[in-house]
């Protein structure tokens, strides 16, 4: 939704009427007993989704003026953290291939997924920056890298793979994320600046 708020440049009214949608759907999940609150309230998504619909359609405005590098690389991390995420996450809800044990929370759900967000923003980050820098000889190195830090993760029981290829389908997997990277990276480029040459797309008084 917020990506059709932005595409169309919908108004603030528009805005107002499909974040009260979402605040519908939610009292309508919690009267049905298969959603639970604890300290949210509804309102809070209400106003959260106001703001994050409003910052969507500025951000839009930012991204396709050219000169905002830190709008691009944000957007850049932002999407292949989604794409990352998703990833890690489906590893965890239908393989159960990978597990964190860190200690901070009760709940060890909440304990692995606070973990795994922690370990995804990392990969994210140092993914994004070797394609932004054109560093892809290091990806591969941060790819290696990363096994070791597993590898000792496991050592001191903070990570717990269920299968001995884990590790092989985690270097799989990331590797897959940087060439959607670089993908992705292009695509922005293309379709926001009109072309694939960095140095068009990011003057040197601006990069």
């Amino acid at each position: 939704m917020a990506m059709v708020v932005a595409a169309y440049q919908l108004k603030f009214r528009y805005i107002l009427f499909i974040s009260a949608i979402f605040m519908g759907i939610e009292e309508l999940f919690l009267h049905w007993d298969i959603y639970t609150h604890h300290w949210w309230k509804t309102i809070y998504t209400g106003v959260l989704m106001t703001i994050g619909f409003s910052i969507s359609k500025i951000w839009y405005v930012w991204l396709t003026e050219r000169y905002m590098t830190f709008v691009h690389y944000a957007t850049f991390f932002l999407g292949m953290l989604a794409i990352t995420s998703t990833i890690m996450f489906m590893l965890l809800a239908y393989f159960h291939n990978n597990w964190f044990y860190t200690g901070w929370f009760a709940s060890a759900t909440h304990d692995s997924v606070n973990a795994t967000m922690i370990y995804v923003c990392i990969v994210t980050i140092l993914l994004v920056w070797s394609v932004a820098k054109e560093f892809f000889v290091g990806a591969g190195m941060i790819i290696a890298g990363l096994r070791i830090v597993d590898i000792l993760l496991i050592h001191y029981g903070i990570l717990l793979v269920s299968i001995t290829t884990s590790l092989v389908l985690f270097t799989l997997l990331q590797a897959g994320a940087f060439i959607l990277s670089v993908m992705l990276q292009n695509f922005i480029m293309k379709n926001c600046y009109g072309t694939s040459k960095k140095d068009v797309a990011f003057p040197a008084k601006n990069y």
